[in-house]
C-alpha cells in the first residue's frame, strides 16, 4: 500500500502536463504520513509517531522535539513550517533532523485538517514528500537494526 501511494506522488510530482487536482495531492501526503506513523508503531511498538522518534533517537530527539508540530489551521501549518526551515538549531542530519519534525507537524495537521491548497500547497510538496519519505527509510532501518539485533 505504502509503495502504490509513494508511486501516486512520484506521478503527481513529475507530471507536469497533468492536471491534478490539490485534494489528489493532500489526499497523498495523507496517505503517507498516517501509513508511515502507522509502520512506526508496528515496528517499534509505540503509541504515536512522537514515541517512535522518542524510542529511535533517545538523545538526540529531546533536544529538538520542543519545537511546536501542530498546526490548527493551514497558515498555523505553514508558518510552523517555515520556522523549522529556517532554525539552525535542528540538526539537518540525514537520520535525526528537521524531516522528522516536518513528518510530525504534517502527520498532526493532515490527520485533522482539509490540507494545503494552491501555492501553499505546491511550493512546500517537495519538502513535504523529501520529509516523509526519508523518514520512512530512517524508521525503517532503524526496525531492520533491531530486528537483526534480537537475532
Amino acid at each position: 500500500m505504502i509503495l502504490a501511494i509513494i508511486r501516486k506522488i512520484n506521478r503527481v510530482l513529475n507530471d507536469k502536463d497533468a492536471l491534478w487536482r490539490d485534494y489528489e495531492f493532500w489526499s497523498s501526503i495523507l496517505d503517507l504520513a498516517v501509513h508511515i506513523e502507522t509502520l512506526g508503531k508496528e515496528w517499534l511498538g509505540e503509541n504515536d509517531i512522537g514515541g517512535v522518534f522518542q524510542k529511535v533517537f533517545s538523545k538526540e530527539y529531546p533536544k529538538f522535539s520542543r519545537n511546536k508540530t501542530g498546526a490548527k489551521t493551514s497558515q498555523d501549518y505553514i508558518r510552523e513550517l517555515e520556522l523549522l526551515k529556517k532554525n539552525k538549531e535542528i540538526p539537518t542530519d540525514k537520520k535525526c533532523g528537521k524531516h522528522l519534525l516536518i513528518t510530525r507537524l504534517t502527520r498532526n495537521f493532515s490527520a485533522h485538517n482539509r490540507g494545503l491548497s494552491d501555492n501553499d500547497l505546491h511550493d512546500n510538496l517537495a519538502l513535504i514528500y523529501n520529509a516523509l519519505v526519508s523518514t520512512l527509510f530512517v524508521l525503517y532501518d532503524s526496525y531492520k537494526l533491531q530486528s537483526d539485533n534480537k537475532s
